[in-house]
């Protein structure tokens, strides 16, 4: 965990640091829903009526979604955040239907 918060730390050197921000948070929220996933009462928590999105949402937690999508743009070959954020969303869907495709 140690080299993993290292590297974590690292990404203010290639991103701007609102974008390291979220690729380091992406991160954490990718290491809690982990730990999540192997609980047993995550498990065997049954389907609510009002359920119908958690599935969808804990697949953008778990897929480190923001994280990848961000990771695509470093501050060296685009030094404007703006020409690239209102993909972001896009990218992220893409990275996590194209896993669930190929896995």
């Amino acid at each position: 965990m140690e080299s993993y918060a290292e590297n974590l730390r690292g990404m203010y050197k290639f991103y701007d640091p609102i974008i390291a921000s979220t690729i380091i948070q992406s991160s954490l929220t990718f290491v809690d829903a982990c730990l999540l996933e192997n609980r047993l009462d995550f498990q065997t928590m049954p389907q609510t009526a009002g359920g119908e999105r958690w599935a969808h949402y804990f697949r953008v937690k778990n897929g480190i979604t923001d994280a990848y999508a961000f990771i695509a743009f470093p501050k060296d070959l685009f030094p404007d955040a703006s020409s690239y954020l209102q993909i972001i969303p896009d990218v992220g869907d893409f990275n996590i239907l194209s896993n669930d495709v190929l896995s």
